[in-house]
């Protein structure tokens, strides 16, 4: 009678896990953030120019966040 106790607390453990990890692949998909190809000079004259680029940056990854 323990054992079958015991397999069913481990199956309905493991139903738990699954939908939880498939819960967290829905929403945190892997690998869709935008990343800049070229070296960006952080010594730039103007910051302004530089905080609005890392801003669109960050709009772009909060978009296809949301999209997905």
């Amino acid at each position: 009678m323990k054992q079958i106790l015991i397999i069913i607390l481990i199956v309905i453990v493991l139903i738990f896990g699954y939908n939880c990890y498939s819960d967290y692949q829905r929403f945190h998909s892997p690998g869709t953030d935008y990343v800049s190809a070229k070296k960006i000079d952080l010594n730039y004259h103007d910051k302004v120019t530089l905080l609005n680029y890392y801003q669109a940056i960050e709009d772009v990854n909060g978009f296809v966040r949301l999209a997905w």
